[in-house]
């Protein structure tokens, strides 16, 4: 009770109960000094309120809703109704409205940022990655058979390529809902690909269908480039291989 007492303390539970958010962003929700909102986390932290999780060097904060005893659960929804009410709580939500918008504009900026740099990135690789990753891309791609080999591209001899994604199904929906240009790749299909791209070593295996998963089940594919030698006979074939389309 000492803890909700003060109304500081109420307003940061109330905003952590919605949203994990770090001492800096509190610091902009509530307009008070950062030495302030420490001191405060560091008294709700002590008694058991609050949550955090270490990312880099920033500290995130949440309320510890789960682990709280029924007591202390009830107290703190009594205290929650009186002051979501009030006039500073809804300038606080306001607030965190702005702080969220402003992580997604970082996100967005970011993969603007770097979408040239990557570009630029991928083509300095000539054959020099252990491991190449395609998960959940293909379904999305117009012709996979070229993503396949742009990624065998940048392997060295030796080097595997790891694909997951989903085998054939019969989800229409997921062309209109999500996008997706292609229902599945069965083990032929893949196989022709990525062995036309220069992979020995083919494997395709049905991954274990969760119960309570509502998608179509996966498989994990992978294979491992050939040597320098034999490849440029296997981009000949692959230059010649027809793009195949699902029904």
């Amino acid at each position: 009770m000492t803890a909700l007492a003060d109304p500081t303390r109420s307003r940061l539970l109330l905003a952590l109960e919605r949203n994990e958010l770090t001492v800096n962003e509190l610091r902009s929700i509530l307009q008070l000094p950062q030495s302030t909102i420490s001191r405060h986390l560091k008294m709700l932290s002590g008694e058991g309120w609050l949550e955090a999780r270490a990312e880099g060097t920033s500290r995130h904060y949440r309320i510890a809703t789960d682990s709280l005893d029924p007591a202390s659960r009830k107290l703190w929804h009594l205290v929650r109704d009186e002051v979501m009410h009030t006039t500073a709580a809804d300038q606080d939500a306001r607030r965190t409205q702005a702080v969220l918008a402003e992580r997604s504009t970082k996100s967005q900026q970011f993969f603007s940022t770097s979408a040239g740099q990557w570009d630029r990135m991928r083509l300095e690789l000539d054959g020099e990655v252990d491991v190449a990753l395609l998960f959940l891309v293909l379904h999305y791609a117009a012709e996979p058979a070229r993503v396949i080999a742009e990624a065998v591209r940048v392997l060295r001899p030796g080097g595997r390529l790891l694909v997951l994604d989903m085998m054939p199904h019969d989800r229409q929906d997921l062309r209109q809902t999500m996008g997706h240009l292609w229902q599945g790749f069965d083990r032929a299909m893949l196989g022709g690909w990525m062995q036309s791209a220069g992979l020995d070593g083919f494997r395709y295996n049905p991954l274990p269908a969760d119960p309570d998963a509502k998608g179509p089940t996966l498989f994990a594919a992978s294979g491992k480039r050939v040597a320098a030698a034999s490849r440029s006979s296997s981009r000949r074939k692959a230059d010649a291989v027809p793009l195949m389309k699902t029904a």
